[in-house]
């Protein structure tokens, strides 16, 4: 069910870079149900894509971005 909710989940990049989902009521409609398990997978992954921030060791009371490195 997982794979299938995934890769019956169509989407296109912008012309900004951005990954566009296409609309739920579109994806029900071709699964003939809601691609809860695919949303819930993402989700889980999607809570991982923030930046990580840390206090570096020396530093005292400054956090830095990973991507200051």
């Amino acid at each position: 069910m997982l794979m299938e909710d995934l890769a019956g989940t169509y989407y296109e990049e912008t012309s900004t870079g951005k990954t566009k989902i296409e609309d739920k009521k579109k994806t029900i409609q071709r699964l003939h149900r809601s691609p809860n398990v695919g949303d819930a997978c993402v989700y889980g992954f999607a809570a991982q894509a923030k930046p990580i921030e840390f206090e570096s060791i020396g530093r005292t009371r400054s956090t830095t971005k990973l991507s200051d490195y």
